[in-house]
């Protein structure tokens, strides 16, 4: 299912039951018509506290800010770009993406695209939320990741609300995107390869939380936890239930937007994370054992491979 933009002026202030995890917040709700979720009941976006000034997570940004951010996107994208007067007639700027994968093949091992979501960056507006029926047999549906589930599938093609496949996914986003537009995400990677897409300008979040800490660390900092470490929330957690698709694309927007408005604080926490991880390395890093230099003249390495017997017969042990 597509869901058409709407203007964000239509956006109101309400107050709400905070999550259990979450404070009471003021929250800038998308409008009730903007999305429904396939086989589901209609969402309305979670509670957060406020980060920026001029409104609360999951909001639009003003326009007068427009330029500024985008040239620090455009700055900050894994590959360059040209100015945005290259996009085609009724193509986003930005937008943010997230894709949802189930198992398929040999004990469900290979990753298929089963759920896809976008939101234009700059106004918050809901682009695509649709599930998307994948063609192999599902072996493993990752609910307690993906949220998703064979009834919720099974209600989304019944209906017709479901993409009919990648393709069709792939077809949805390129109504939004062109070659000139930067994609937003977190892990961005692995969802293009489930859209089957190589895309060069990219702002991932993710390899802006790994860049901050520098070379030599191998960790993926998720998404969660960058959302409890910069933004000081923490996110919906739905337990064996899965992850929100849609609360996860907005989170890797507001990490993202962080990122680009926070540099020093930014450098900050990956220094403090750089630190913690050199400490750690130290602490387990096996001290050096010497060689052991026997009388004959040989030493350890000498004997590498060798085979108990040969050992025993050079040193005259008994049989």
């Amino acid at each position: 299912m597509t869901v058409k933009a709407k203007k964000p002026e239509h956006y109101t202030h309400t107050k709400k039951k905070a999550h259990p995890h979450q404070s009471v917040a003021k929250q800038t709700v998308l409008p009730a018509t903007s999305r429904e979720r396939p086989g589901s009941k209609r969402y309305e976006p979670p509670e957060q506290k406020p980060l920026f000034p001029w409104d609360t997570h999951w909001s639009a940004i003003p326009t007068a800010l427009h330029d500024i951010i985008y040239s620090a996107l455009a700055s900050s994208a894994v590959t360059a770009r040209s100015d945005s007067t290259g996009l085609l007639s009724g193509k986003r700027q930005a937008i943010v993406l997230d894709c949802e994968m189930v198992g398929v093949g040999h004990k469900g091992l290979t990753s298929e695209l089963a759920r896809v979501s976008v939101f234009d960056f700059f106004t918050g507006v809901l682009l695509i939320d649709a599930l998307v029926k994948p063609l192999l047999d599902v072996k493993h549906w990752r609910t307690q990741w993906s949220g998703i589930t064979a009834k919720d599938m099974d209600e989304a093609v019944a209906s017709g609300e479901a993409l009919g496949s990648s393709t069709a996914a792939r077809a949805e986003l390129f109504e939004y995107m062109d070659s000139q537009t930067i994609l937003i995400g977190h892990a961005l990677q692995s969802h293009l390869a489930a859209l089957g897409i190589r895309h060069g300008a990219t702002v991932d979040s993710s390899i802006l939380a790994k860049s901050a800490v520098g070379a030599g660390t191998k960790r993926e900092w998720a998404w969660k936890t960058l959302c409890k470490e910069l933004l000081k929330i923490t996110v919906q957690d739905n337990g064996k239930n899965g992850q929100d698709a849609v609360e996860y694309t907005l989170a890797a927007r507001d990490v993202v937007l962080w990122c680009l408005q926070h540099k020093a604080e930014l450098k900050s926490w990956g220094e403090k994370k750089r630190k913690k991880h050199v400490y750690k390395r130290q602490k387990n890093k096996r001290p050096a054992v010497p060689k052991m230099i026997y009388a004959s003249g040989s030493d350890d390495d000498d004997f590498r491979g060798w085979s108990t017997k040969e050992l025993n017969e050079f040193c005259h042990f008994p049989e």
